[in-house]
């Protein structure tokens, strides 16, 4: 899976995935064409204390182009857990590839130390 390897290593070990995945802190969203994944991705929901927000983060798979057209069904299920906004964690390209999307704010990071 494109791309997969670089998220997990990124924030994650693969056991954090499945405790936050079985305890409903993070979804699971495949795309699928027959027997074939082309693409996955992971949602979280925060509550804060003027909106609730659905992140969409960890995007990758093959061929995204084709298959991007199938966020809506993440929003629509956002709308159902009472969402107000939904968000995606990701690199400057997704901004071409998402143009109903308004980039908002620049995420900056500084490593603190070699991990």
């Amino acid at each position: 899976m494109d791309g997969f390897e670089r998220m997990l290593e990124a924030k994650y070990r693969p056991g954090d995935l499945q405790g936050d995945l079985f305890h409903g802190k993070l979804q699971l969203w495949c795309i699928s064409e027959g027997p074939q994944i082309l693409g996955i991705c992971f949602t979280y929901v925060t509550t804060f204390p003027l909106k609730k927000v659905c992140t969409i983060t960890g995007v990758c798979g093959t061929g995204i182009r084709r298959w991007m057209d199938k966020i809506s069904g993440i929003e629509d299920w956002a709308k159902a857990q009472n969402c107000t906004e939904v968000e995606v964690e990701g690199r400057e390209g997704w901004i071409k590839l998402l143009p109903q999307y308004a980039k908002s704010r620049v995420t900056l990071v500084k490593k603190l130390h070699d991990a």
